[in-house]
């Protein structure tokens, strides 16, 4: 991974990848813009991709940080709610994790919206969802592998990727700790989705009927998993 400069969207990673076919932009879970590119393309012809597809590039990255700011009153996972506070006292940022809060107090002239606020406030929120997610979604997947009969060989979380969760050819399963900012059925529903990968590895007929067989509504939620998207 490399990283270049454009003067109006900043730091942009470039992941060059076997398979590739052509240069492509989105933004990546911890918020920075991302370029996927074959091997071999030159920082010229990156670029010229920046220049010429300028507008569509910040559409969305100014949607996904509308979507995605840390804002006060927001519940990070299950158990936090972000507090603002403002001191007059204060010449920059400081972040606090309390019992249920997680507290960012601001010197008066700042925004919480500013990007670098944003970023101080990301390692903390990953923190916090990394733990809940031990706490949470490791037992859980464990209680219904033992409930349903399915055999994985470890699990690991993750944060990296764009998935709610994956399951290996070799039985393991990772999920995203951003899982358990969704609701405990959507939760459930993603675990149970990457067991029956344990079965089926593949999105055939066989996998959805496996699915279907434990949660029968699970057209519903898959329709509505597909209004989020993993971010930390």
């Amino acid at each position: 991974m490399t990283e270049t400069l454009d003067s109006e969207f900043g730091a942009i990673a470039v992941y060059r990848r076997r398979g590739a076919t052509r240069i492509s932009f989105r933004m990546g879970t911890n918020g920075q813009p991302k370029i996927t590119a074959p091997f071999g393309v030159p920082k010229l012809a990156l670029k010229l991709f920046l220049r010429t597809s300028h507008a569509q590039i910040a559409k969305i990255i100014n949607d996904h940080r509308a979507r995605n700011h840390y804002l006060p009153g927001m519940v990070i996972g299950k158990t936090h709610l972000l507090k603002l506070e403002y001191d007059a006292g204060l010449t920059q940022c400081q972040i606090t994790v309390r019992p249920n809060f997680l507290v960012v107090r601001l010197p008066m002239d700042r925004q919480i919206e500013n990007e670098s606020v944003q970023a101080q406030i990301r390692p903390y929120v990953k923190k916090l969802l990394k733990k809940q997610a031990k706490e949470i979604l490791l037992p859980r997947l464990a209680f219904l592998a033992r409930e349903y009969g399915f055999k994985y060989q470890h699990a690991k979380l993750s944060h990296a990727s764009t998935r709610w969760g994956s399951c290996s050819s070799k039985g393991v399963i990772t999920l995203n700790i951003g899982l358990v900012s969704l609701s405990n059925e959507l939760i459930d529903y993603v675990l149970i989705h990457e067991l029956c990968h344990l079965r089926q590895m593949n999105h055939s007929r066989a996998f959805w009927a496996e699915v279907g067989r434990i949660i029968p509504n699970y057209r519903q939620c898959e329709s509505h998993l597909k209004q989020f998207m993993p971010h930390v």
